[in-house]
């Protein structure tokens, strides 16, 4: 800014500077909101070598075990989605999505006739587990937790295959279980713990052993049998951080 004075005519003409740059709003940015670790979302598989707690009905319903004693453990994978919530530094849940599977081999053999038969038995569930956690570390996590997990039955599943003398080896699937179906909802818990790799502070992966047991009989109440699953296995995948 400058001032011209004006002696002879006793005037002061004030000039102001006309090129005086504005703010530009347009330069200043937005910061991104940075990731602060608290949610995540997962996607994981299992791997779970299943088995089964038989036991026979009470009266009027039940009946002796007889083969069914020998069957044996199947390994069976499944998998999962699901989001977790950070309570506070130690705390968090886990919800998900997941699709389980478990079931049992059997199989025999008679000399006497030379015949032979095996079957393969599969239980498939949509489930919805529950989980807390307790945790601790940062780049490097230990965890362990406990859950509950509601099973809605998503498929039944018996692979047979049968031999008699010289004949040819036959195969049938049977979809329905005889008799009576499977209950159509069943109610596990679990329990588990994990070490979890943060990469950056976007992505990380976790190894996480697992133990899930069914509380309720895959059988309806008048069912010869009673039948619980056992899992032992563990889960594994990754993370994505928001």
């Amino acid at each position: 800014m400058f001032v011209l004075v004006g002696i002879a005519h006793g005037q002061i003409v004030i000039h102001a500077e006309e090129n005086v740059p504005k703010k530009d709003k347009t330069n200043s940015t937005k910061k991104e909101k940075s990731i602060d670790g608290s949610s995540s979302i997962r996607f994981g598989t299992n791997w779970s070598y299943t088995m089964r707690k038989l036991y026979e009905n009470r009266a009027p319903y039940g009946d002796s075990l007889g083969n069914r004693t020998t069957e044996t453990n199947l390994n069976c994978w499944s998998f999962g989605l699901g989001i977790t919530n950070k309570l506070n530094a130690y705390l968090s849940w886990t919800g998900a999505f997941a699709y389980l599977k478990n079931g049992e081999n059997y199989s025999f053999a008679d000399e006497v006739i030379d015949s032979t038969f095996r079957s393969t038995t599969t239980y498939s569930y949509l489930a919805l587990p529950l989980q807390l956690d307790f945790s601790f570390g940062k780049a490097v996590v230990f965890y362990a937790g406990v859950g509950v997990v509601p099973q809605i039955l998503s498929r039944y599943k018996q692979e047979r295959s049968w031999k008699v003398g010289n004949s040819a080896e036959r195969e049938e699937v049977w979809k329905v279980k005889p008799d009576y179906g499977p209950n159509m909802f069943v109610f596990s818990v679990v329990s588990h713990c994990g070490l979890r790799l943060n990469m950056d502070n976007t992505w990380g992966v976790f190894f996480e052993p697992q133990l899930r047991f069914q509380l309720s009989s895959t059988y309806q109440e008048q069912d010869s049998y009673i039948h619980k699953n056992r899992s032992y296995g563990f889960n594994f995948g990754i993370l994505r951080f928001l």
